[in-house]
């Protein structure tokens, strides 16, 4: 699938083609088309349409694994009886989302905002370039070798099994072992998450903010939620505090396990329990935020 650059209102994007066939089976099987804006909905966007739910994350919300109806959006859609309309991109983390979220309001008009997010742990250098607008785009590969190589599939499943996996376990477990500034005081994670919630509330919207953590079985059998219990406790107390609704799902993860031995990511030819969120993993994430919805429109 070839993905390009494109910037719609000052946003950083990084999508398919629109109207492109994708097949994946290195994770997961499945195929479809990009809509007419390059995301994996099954119905295209018309200026003014609208939206009730503005989903926006990462490869997780992309889903590419599985098809189109079985994703967290599509879900939601269903449950809800809304209009839920899926952003999610590879590469785009939680503060690529911040850094687009005032463009995406503006173009969508949403009524609720949901950020996905893999992780709640920022350094205070990143946050700082996302308020002051100075973080990085997201590099283009639509030119060039990268971009001949990224067509290819051999060469792109080399990618991902070399390159992507080699520096998660090598180069991010060796940036682990260095003294890292995540949350020492609160102040710019506070900074950039009233100037969201401010964003969102300007436009008539609500803002939810959901966060599911890694896991791993242990040698006894049991599931452990990893990350840092103290970093998911400030970051919910700074969402509590600027009006923003916070999920933390792992609650719900250990939930299912410990009743069906359900684990929310990794598939039949992937590693157990790692890698993507599953349709397990979906189907939990989109049961949770309804449940929220229903709160928050019962208030």
């Amino acid at each position: 699938m070839h993905q390009h650059h494109i910037d719609p209102d000052g946003a950083t994007d990084y999508r398919a083609d629109s109207k492109t066939f994708t097949s994946k089976m290195t994770e997961g099987f499945a195929w479809g088309f990009s809509n007419n804006e390059g995301y994996y909905n099954d119905f295209d966007y018309k200026t003014g349409m609208s939206i009730d739910i503005l989903v926006m994350g990462s490869s997780h919300m992309e889903a590419l694994q599985f098809q189109t109806k079985y994703n967290a959006t599509k879900i939601l859609s269903k449950l809800s009886q809304k209009i839920a309309y899926n952003l999610g991109i590879s590469g785009h983390n939680f503060l690529t989302c911040a850094s687009n979220l005032r463009a995406a309001v503006q173009k969508y008009k949403p009524k609720f905002v949901l950020i996905e997010t893999a992780t709640v742990n920022f350094s205070e250098k990143s946050l700082r370039e996302v308020l002051e607008g100075r973080r990085a785009k997201i590099p283009a590969y639509d030119k060039g070798v990268l971009s001949m190589l990224r067509r290819n599939n051999f060469f792109r499943l080399m990618y991902a099994q070399f390159f992507q996996n080699f520096f998660k376990t090598y180069i991010v477990g060796i940036q682990k072992s260095s003294p890292a500034v995540a949350n020492d005081n609160g102040t710019m994670l506070t900074k950039l998450l009233n100037q969201m919630s401010s964003t969102v509330a300007n436009a008539g919207a609500k803002l939810i903010i959901a966060y599911h953590p890694s896991v791993s079985l242990t040698k006894d059998g049991s599931l452990k939620i990893e990350g840092d219990p103290e970093a998911v406790r400030i970051f919910a107390e700074a969402c509590k505090t600027n009006g923003i609704y916070f999920i933390d799902m792992s609650e719900r993860f250990l939930r299912e396990y410990n009743e069906n031995y359900t684990l929310p990511y990794g598939f039949f030819n992937s590693s157990v329990g790692k890698g993507h969120m599953n349709k397990d993993g979906h189907r939990m994430f989109a049961e949770e935020i309804y449940k929220l919805m229903q709160r928050i429109e019962a208030d």
